[in-house]
């Protein structure tokens, strides 16, 4: 090829993205090592265009259609000849988004630019997370943590595997802020995910700004229907129906509270400083103190605010509730008191003490330093805590269930990392088959702490419909819904 024709070419790349994608852009087999040129398959030139014309994108997607391949080769186009543009990668883990190899995204950027003959390349680096052009250009990479894409400002987002990210609301709302540009992709994973609620927002609202599409294993040309039988056969239930049939009734395993719906339980909430609050409180220190507000209406609750804070102590912890407290205007500030600091610290405690708070027994227990128990020393600081003679936490799992599904608990949508919570506590499963492996009890993990204390609050105010055993609740709830539907089959 003459000088005149790498110029020419390196021209008609730049205009034309998917030329540039099935003509020059590879990919590895990484299980057998085969390199192969990018497949020109109809639903991926679809899927250029639609990425081109700057649509906010939610697409369900089987196993296997080299998405994110495809989306990584985008993005080394727009790297390569766009201006002035900025990406953002997200995934559930860090390795997933850059390990240094194929297996993941900025490793499959990386082998696809590594491959694009000299007259295409400019200068392209890629430390760890991040991918810069010398044009400027560039593209940071997350993993699925709170602070993922907050202050930043993108022209690109992409998340893979959406429907598998933790703190997903809580993530959402910074993603949405932070990308011009939103492209989500997943295979299925319930319908308990920020994910799922944005792919049924784009079906049913096409004023929303998204854009909905089921991508099938089928859509690829080389997909017979003996493969088809053949991944039957091999896979378990939920395998193939989170990896091809995209179905999100039977692809989530281990969900706690499956009762909760996101449209249903997700509120505005205008907060009536005349009506009492209640608090609930899960202990911590070295783990977080978790505490949610909520404001009870005859039999029903609805959480408004919601606290997590590290290690801290129970002055540091008052603290912070009182100025959530002032927040909400149900308790002056210091400013607002006209009186001593004395009287003001009085006042305050006065204060606190007239709220029901609720927390785990544990509480009470003397603490191993020689201390007061935990509820002692939040005792003198007003907050006066109530708790049941011990916790059963299948009995406060069931008060929790029970109160979605007679729609008697609610979130405001400003507490989203209580929905993550909700959405997120799970049963320890075995991954491959789904079967819950332990259902005495939940995973305690970053979730746990926000949703022992909403369960506590529920234990304390038990509904009083009828009283029944453990046993036959369990029963009656099977009745209304498929009970601990992914392994307990």
């Amino acid at each position: 090829m003459t000088n005149a024709d790498k110029v020419k070419e390196f021209l008609k790349c730049k205009y034309d993205g998917y030329y540039f994608i099935t003509t020059y852009c590879k990919t590895i087999n990484n299980e057998s090592g085969d390199i192969k040129p990018f497949p020109n398959y109809p639903y991926l030139h679809k899927l250029f265009k639609e990425l081109e014309a700057g649509k906010n994108m939610a697409r369900k997607k089987s196993r296997r259609l080299i998405i994110s391949w495809f989306i990584m080769a985008y993005e080394v186009w727009k790297l390569t000849y766009a201006d002035n543009w900025q990406g953002f990668n997200l995934s559930y883990k860090e390795s997933l988004v850059d390990d240094h190899t194929p297996n993941s995204l900025h490793g499959k950027a990386k082998f696809i630019y590594d491959n694009l003959p000299d007259y295409l390349k400019i200068k392209i680096e890629f430390p760890y997370m991040k991918i810069t052009a010398s044009n400027g250009n560039y593209v940071i990479g997350e993993s699925s943590n709170v602070d993922a894409g907050r202050g930043g400002s993108f022209n690109f987002g992409f998340i893979d595997e959406a429907a598998f990210i933790r703190f997903g609301e809580t993530i959402y709302a910074a993603f949405s802020r932070a990308c011009k540009q939103k492209v989500m992709f997943s295979t299925a994973n319930g319908k308990d995910t920020m994910f799922y609620r944005i792919c049924k927002l784009a079906q049913e609202d096409t004023t929303a700004g998204w854009t909905y599409e089921f991508l099938h294993a089928r859509l690829r040309p080389d997909r017979t229907e003996d493969y088809f039988i053949q991944a039957k056969k091999e896979m378990t239930a939920l395998q193939y129906a989170r990896e091809i049939d995209g179905d999100d009734t039977s692809s989530k395993a281990g969900v706690v509270w499956q009762e909760f719906v996101y449209e249903k339980h997700v509120i505005p909430f205008a907060d009536n400083p005349n009506i009492p609050i209640e608090l609930t409180f899960d202990f911590g220190f070295a783990d977080p103190t978790a505490i949610k507000f909520i404001v009870p209406n005859e039999d029903c609750g609805t959480v408004i605010e919601e606290i997590e804070i590290n290690r801290s102590t129970p002055e540091q912890v008052v603290n912070v509730i009182v100025d959530k407290l002032i927040s909400l205007n149900r308790l002056k500030s210091f400013e607002q008191s006209n009186c001593s600091l004395l009287e003001y610290k009085n006042y305050v405690k006065a204060e606190l003490s007239k709220i029901n708070c609720y927390g785990d027994p544990a509480g009470n227990n003397a603490a191993q330093d020689g201390n007061p128990s935990l509820i002692a020393q939040y005792s003198t600081f007003g907050v006066k805590i109530k708790t049941l003679s011990r916790s059963n936490v299948q009995l406060g799992i069931l008060e929790v269930a029970k109160r979605f599904n007679k729609n008697k608990l609610y979130i405001s949508e400003n507490c989203v990392k209580t929905i993550d919570e909700i959405q997120s506590c799970h049963y320890k499963v075995n991954e491959r088959t789904g079967e819950i492996l332990d259902s005495q009890k939940y995973e305690h993990d970053e979730y746990s702490h926000g949703a022992d204390a909403l369960r506590y609050w529920c234990e304390n105010h038990a509904l009083q419909e009828k009283k029944i055993s453990v046993i036959k609740y369990k029963q009656e709830m099977t009745n209304e819904r498929e009970y601990f539907k992914s392994g307990r089959r």
